[in-house]
Order: C-alpha cells, then structure tokens, then sequence
C-alpha cells in the first residue's frame, strides 16, 4: 500500500509540476540534486508545494499485512 500511497504522490508532483512548468514556459524541470547553478527565478519548488498542499489533502496508508 505504501508503493501505491507514494506513486500517487509522485503522479500528482509530476502533474503539478507540467503545470507550473508549462505556465512559465520552462521547458525542462530537473530535481534540486542535479542542479548545479541557476537563477532562483527557474526555482518552482514553492509554487508546487503550495499547488500540491491544495491537490493532495492526504493519501491513506493501510497498516502492513503480518
């Protein structure tokens, strides 16, 4: 269950990162870790976390199988 809880997670950031994307006209969005220099205008970290709080209120985990 976690798997899917976290592949949810990863589809929605990836959704909402096109979108921020596409309406700033980036055409190429990289993590943080292989960045090594850019201009801080490119960063979109703070509009996807404030865009995906809105999209993903929570995701259930059920409890692991023993």
């Amino acid at each position: 269950m976690r798997r899917n809880a976290l592949a949810k997670l990863q589809n929605e950031i990836a959704k909402v990162s096109a979108d921020v994307a596409e309406e700033r006209k980036i055409l190429l969005v990289v993590d943080r870790e292989s960045v090594v220099i850019a201009h801080e205008s490119l960063d979109i970290t703070q509009d996807v976390m404030t865009r995906l709080n809105k999209a993903v209120q929570s995701i259930p985990l059920s409890a692991a199988k023993q």
